[in-house]
Formats: structure tokens, C-alpha cells, sequence
């Protein structure tokens, strides 16, 4: 918060419009905490996302959520997605790889293409109903 403070402070002597902070997750968290310690820089805040978990090991309402979101049919067919995935793994991983050797795609972070490609799966309902 307080380095988007600076920001803001440098930037409104040339920005002279009204401000929006936005931001989704971990950006939602900042625009929201940015608010609440710096109340008169933002004309206005969109946190699309802001998962403030206090309780990390208690995620009963995000199990909540899937079981009741969107309808029972699409819920069983994003389910159905993951699994041909999964099933499909061999092949898919195949154009996965092609896929990340022409957009120059490293698995450093996750630590190799399976384990990226399993997240990747794995993560599918989430990134949905979030960015979709």
C-alpha cells in the first residue's frame, strides 16, 4: 500500500483525472489494503478478486461455492473437461510442449512440464469461475 502510495503521489502531479485502483487475488488484496491505509488517494476501488484468508486451513466455503456455482450441468461437464485431461494426458502434454518450446515456456517455477500440466488441469474449475 504504501508503495502504491509513492506512485500515486508522483503520478498525480502529471495524472490530474480521477484514479482507479483495480486488481484480482493478490492485486484485489492491494487495492483494498491500498483503501484502507491510503483513503483520499482513489476516487474509487474494483477488487474483482480478494481472497482475504484469514483462516488458511479452513476452506469450507470455497468447497461451498463449487458444490452450488453456476448449474449442475456445467459443473459436471468442467469436471468432465479435467477428466479427459487427465485421460488424455500423453497427447496433450505432446502439443503442450510444442506448445511451450514456440513460446520460449520454461517450467522452472513448477519444476517440470508434468507438474505444470497437472496443475494447469487441476486449477481449470478455479481459473472458470473466477476469470470466466
Amino acid at each position: 500500500a504504501s508503495d502504491q502510495h509513492r506512485v500515486f503521489t508522483a503520478l498525480k502531479k502529471i495524472y490530474t483525472k480521477k484514479w482507479l485502483a483495480t486488481g484480482g487475488s493478490k492485486g484485489g488484496m492491494t487495492a483494498t489494503y491500498f483503501e484502507r491505509f491510503y483513503p483520499k488517494d482513489m476516487d474509487g476501488i474494483v477488487a474483482y478478486v480478494a481472497p482475504n484468508d484469514v483462516v488458511d486451513r479452513e476452506d469450507s466455503a470455497y468447497d461451498r461455492f463449487f458444490r452450488n456455482v453456476g448449474t449442475k450441468e456445467c459443473r459436471d461437464r468442467l469436471q468432465g473437461v479435467q477428466r479427459e485431461a487427465l485421460i488424455r494426458r500423453a497427447p496433450l502434454q505432446k502439443k503442450y510442449k510444442e506448445e511451450a518450446a514456440a513460446g520460449g515456456w520454461t517450467f522452472t517455477t513448477t519444476g517440470s512440464l508434468d507438474r505444470s500440466y497437472e496443475a494447469t488441469v487441476m486449477d481449470y474449475v478455479w481459473a472458470f469461475w473466477q476469470y470466466s
